[in-house]
């Protein structure tokens, strides 16, 4: 069994159900890992997952800058997308010796 590290969010209920379906992509800008390696996944509601695609960086240098990754939602997904609950955040996925510091900013949804 794998030994995963994760950190969520919940996004904010405002009464409109989290309506993720408008959207095709996530983004978030990356600062203090490199190279990185993400993994994020999607719950809905009724607890039903997507695991977006796995996003490896190139040797990119850790000099401070910070990098984009974007992740489009897949087609064939059976998560309802108009009631998003969590979004999973997973550094380093399946290695449960890694180590390191990172900062995430500016989480958005893309059309």
């Amino acid at each position: 069994k794998r030994k995963w590290s994760f950190f969520a969010l919940s996004p904010v209920c405002d009464g409109v159900c989290n309506n993720f379906g408008p959207y095709n992509a996530l983004s978030f800008r990356v600062q203090g890992i490199a190279p990185y390696d993400f993994l994020v996944k999607m719950q809905d509601c009724e607890g039903r997952e997507s695991e977006l695609k796995r996003q490896r960086s190139r040797a990119i240098p850790d000099d401070g800058a910070w990098y984009t990754a974007v992740w489009n939602f897949p087609s064939d997904s059976t998560v309802d997308w108009s009631h998003i609950a969590h979004i999973f955040f997973f550094a380093h996925p399946g290695s449960s010796e890694a180590e390191g510091f990172f900062l995430i900013d500016d989480v958005e949804l893309k059309t």
